[in-house]
């Protein structure tokens, strides 16, 4: 009896140790990710599998029932917490898109049986803030650094991704932050150099805020001797208004600065010459006028200029989408965009694009949400040829003028 009671007490002991540990863990370990899943067919032209329809030169592409798949998953770790306030986190995230034509079939494929997907390590770095006497935050890794985004189409305007180091938000006076940041630049070792970023950020009226950013791109492989040194700057400025804000940003950029997120990420160029420049003028409205109505509006300009060639090529891109709920768990969607590109000689390219959507969600606004979507799109003779087809499927014929498909969305974000 004595040995069964000393067990009990032992077991006991344990399940306490257990959920201990546990609740301590989930107070230090908090998870956080994001993804998209869609299957869905094309109705005309090529028929057969889903895929979306983008204009070849544009900024970006209208994205409700007209994009790949994505993933990212990923765990924050409360590392440290001093008796002083310091607190240190380890961040690591995986992420990726994917072909969802082979879920069910191989698994969900990311770098296998196709090889065109890769998933991968997007964050991975440790940070340091509430440090007495150092009001800012020190990071060193790789990591998703103060990114902009306009959601309807997307487009990361703004936007740092990968490895490097920085001191985030030093505040200079009462309204006023500063923050620095250096970062590896160039896909591979050929194409090697440090993108260098300071940025400050102030509030200036009730609601409003302005951010001023140069960012610096020096090369550093042996065979850059004959590379010049790119340069660009973006000046921001945001106000909060009916429930959202309105996002207004000027940006500029010569050589690998001159790309489209107008920061360091995977595909930084940094073998274009500074004769190659890109100017660019985003306006993202999005607002909540009242109770289940929500209204994004996106405009873009963007000029193109390679002035060694004397080649300049000009984008607009327009569009809206406004969600209503219908009911607690039901929303309607309409999005349309328009999207042209224009060279020095030649016709304009256009493409326009609507979509209807019927959503099921959790609350208005809320995730997870699944979407009965049918995206159609038209463009002209000017445009044939170069509308672009994702991953997922097989584009538009080469002589097509239009595109419609149907398909089912899943989303989800935590």
């Amino acid at each position: 009896m004595r040995s069964i009671r000393i067990v009990k007490a032992l077991a006991l002991l344990t399940v306490v140790s257990v959920a201990s540990s546990a609740q301590a863990a989930d107070e230090r370990l908090s998870m956080f990710g994001y993804f998209r899943v869609s299957q869905g067919a094309q109705l005309s032209g090529n028929k057969g599998q889903q895929t979306f329809y983008g204009l070849s030169g544009a900024p970006a592409k209208f994205r409700l029932g007209n994009e790949n798949d994505w993933m990212e998953f990923g765990f924050n770790l409360l590392a440290f917490k001093g008796e002083d306030g310091t607190i240190g986190h380890a961040v690591i995230m995986l992420g990726g898109n994917y072909d969802p034509n082979h879920i069910g079939v191989w698994g969900t494929s990311f770098a296998g049986w196709e090889g065109n997907y890769s998933a991968k390590i997007q964050q991975l770095y440790v940070d340091l803030t509430k440090i007495p006497g150092l009001d800012a935050t020190l990071w060193a890794g790789s990591k998703f650094y103060k990114r902009e985004y306009s959601g309807i189409n997307d487009l990361f305007y703004w936007s740092h991704q990968g490895y490097g180091a920085g001191i985030e938000d030093i505040a200079v006076g009462e309204k006023a932050k500063v923050s620095y940041a250096i970062m590896n630049a160039g896909s591979s070792d050929a194409h090697a150099g440090y993108l260098h970023d300071l940025r400050v950020k102030a509030g200036i009226i009730e609601g409003g805020s302005i951010q001023a950013g140069v960012m610096v791109v020096t090369p550093i492989a042996a065979k850059h001797d004959d590379l010049d040194v790119a340069f660009g700057g973006v000046v921001q400025y945001v106000q909060n208004v009916m429930g959202g804000n309105n996002q207004l940003a000027f940006e500029y950029g010569t050589g690998a600065v001159a790309n489209g997120s107008f920061g360091a990420n995977g595909g930084l160029e940094l073998s274009r010459p500074k004769e190659i420049s890109k100017m660019r003028v985003i306006d993202n409205l999005n607002i909540n006028p009242m109770p289940g109505l929500n209204l994004e509006v996106v405009g873009i300009y963007e000029m193109n200029k390679d002035s060694d060639a004397d080649v300049t090529v000009t984008a607009i891109e327009f569009g809206g989408r406004v969600t209503y709920a219908v009911a607690k768990h039901v929303q309607l969607l309409l999005e349309a965009g328009f999207d042209q590109v224009t060279p020095d000689e030649g016709d304009a390219a256009n493409l326009i694009k609507i979509t209807p959507a019927i959503e099921i969600c959790s609350n208005p606004g809320g995730v997870p949400r699944i979407r009965l979507y049918a995206t159609y799109a038209t463009w002209n003779d000017a445009a044939k040829g170069s509308v672009k087809g994702g991953a997922s499927g097989i584009g538009p014929r080469p002589d097509d003028s239009n595109g419609l498909q149907i398909g089912i969305q899943g989303e989800a974000w935590f």
